[in-house]
């Protein structure tokens, strides 16, 4: 009789353990695979991600996952997942200039693992490139005989340039004022680019603004795709619904996203503002971390396991 209680209570404890596990996974975390470098040297590709489902209170600079949130073909379960931090979240006023990124007049603080890429110039025109693989340094395009483009984070070219063959390093950022197409919006009357933002004020529930042709561009995507309303200009006049107004209330809130690998990434620069029903959760940590570039016995990365993201 006790032992058959032994055994009861036994099985009874592995069941509730199951359920419990089975209820965390799937209402409150979730697990992500990295199989891309945007959030390089934060998140690398072959990280094993655990994520939190609860996006309540949401930060800046928390890294988060998200679906990417253009194209009608895809379903929920089709859409690319994507990485990034969240660099803006609803009501804030949001700019950037030369890389920096300024957050209701404040400068959001760069995290140490953040990449940029930088204009390096040696004094030779060979170099040694295992110097370059040594540091995890794998994008390197020469410009011309004594002129390169790396990506690495601050700390890492602050190491390199130490090396007597660097006699230069500086940030390869786009001037303020040039206009580039594939950056959101594409519109001559806003001149953003992939290093230089306007101000702009991210909408949240019940937000109302004026619509002027210089917001119009930042706003549209909003107002027809994820609001599903009409838009015409007619005779000059806005009409959105087919009722005249230069007003608009918004019923969703929105957030601008950026990943750490700054000039060699895809997110908010390219494609807009996201909406809240497309934010997944909220990075906690990397649970393990495989090299899938090199040899099979390197290949773990055990320095990485249960490693926070900050």
């Amino acid at each position: 009789m006790r032992n058959s209680f032994k055994i009861l209570f036994f099985l009874k404890s592995i069941f509730v353990s199951i359920l419990i596990i089975y209820l965390i996974k799937t209402f409150v975390y979730a697990t992500f695979y990295v199989s891309d470098d945007f959030m390089e040297d934060t998140i690398f590709n072959g990280d094993l991600l655990l994520i939190n489902r609860n996006i309540h209170n949401l930060n800046n600079n928390d890294v988060i996952t998200y679906l990417y949130p253009l194209d009608t073909g895809y379903t929920n379960k089709q859409r690319p997942k994507l990485l990034g931090r969240c660099i803006g979240i609803p009501g804030d006023k949001l700019s950037i200039s030369k890389s920096k990124i300024l957050v209701n007049d404040k400068v959001l603080p760069d995290n140490e693992t953040k990449k940029y890429n930088y204009k390096i110039i040696t004094n030779k025109p060979y170099i040694n490139y295992f110097i370059f693989q040594n540091l995890n340094i794998n994008s390197l395009k020469q410009v011309n005989e004594n002129e390169y483009i790396i990506a690495t984070n601050v700390k890492t070219l602050d190491y390199l340039t130490k090396f007597d063959f660097i006699t230069e390093a500086t940030l390869d950022c786009t001037d303020k004022g040039i206009y580039d197409e594939m950056i959101f919006p594409s519109s001559p009357f806003i001149h953003n680019n992939i290093d230089n933002l306007n101000l702009l004020q991210i909408p949240k529930i019940g937000d109302t603004i004026q619509l002027t042709r210089f917001n119009i561009p930042l706003f549209y995507q909003i107002i027809t795709f994820y609001e599903k309303n009409s838009f015409k200009i007619i005779r000059k006049k806005i009409h959105i619904n087919g009722r005249k107004t230069n007003f608009y209330v918004f019923r969703n809130n929105y957030y601008y996203i950026i990943a750490d690998n700054w000039h060699n990434s895809f997110d908010s620069r390219y494609f807009g503002l996201v909406p809240e029903k497309y934010i997944q959760g909220k990075v906690s940590m990397v649970i393990a971390s495989v090299d899938k570039h090199t040899k099979w016995y390197n290949a773990i990365r055990f320095n990485r396991f249960f490693k926070p993201i900050k």
